[in-house]
């Protein structure tokens, strides 16, 4: 029974979060959940008494995926050009999978209108990913891969910045605008 529950708790995360991505946090209910999933209203309020709560939810899963990514020997190991591809394929993935921006730039979107706890977490989610590109950069630098001007932290503000509007105008443009950006972003690296 409990295997089930989780089941169901994973599949509504998962049903929310490609909502969210599409739509914003605003622009999705229960109902659209209960549509997609087949089940009842009843069911998603056991498992997420609100609709923060889901949202929460949504944002602490990608905390811990971007985290678990992070930890992965495979990336540890990569030199910085194919480490700085494969960030850029987290974004891409969102072009590819699910015609949809990143779940940073949805939050930072409705940012206003989330509830406390969901700007937190958002808060959460930008930090963790404008630290990993600072500490990222940073090191690059130091061994010679990348040269840009300023401080580590203020580049990674411009990647993260380029990816995430590169996708809404990809989205918007249907354009290969977002690839663009990424070549842009390499080329403005090049030491």
């Amino acid at each position: 029974m409990r295997r089930l529950t989780d089941n169901t708790r994973t599949k509504i995360i998962d049903a929310g979060e490609k909502l969210l991505l599409k739509n914003g946090f605003n622009g999705f209910s229960y109902a659209d959940i209960a549509l997609a999933l087949g089940i009842k209203k009843s069911s998603i309020h056991y498992h997420f008494p609100s609709k923060a709560d889901l949202g929460l939810a949504v944002i602490q899963r990608a905390r811990q995926r971007f985290s678990g990514w992070c930890e992965r020997r495979e990336i540890a190991a990569m030199a910085d050009w194919d480490k700085l591809d494969r960030f850029f394929e987290i974004y891409r993935h969102y072009l590819t999978k699910s015609e949809s921006v990143c779940l940073s730039g949805a939050m930072q979107t409705d940012f206003t209108t989330l509830p406390k706890p969901m700007q937190e977490e958002t808060k959460g989610l930008v930090s963790d990913l404008l630290n990993w590109m600072d500490n990222f950069l940073d090191k690059g630098r130091k061994r010679g891969t990348f040269s840009f001007p300023g401080i580590s932290c203020d580049q990674a503000v411009v990647v993260l910045a380029v990816m995430q509007g590169g996708l809404q105008m990809n989205r918007v443009l249907d354009s290969p605008i977002f690839d663009m950006a990424a070549a842009q972003i390499r080329c403005l690296l090049k030491s």
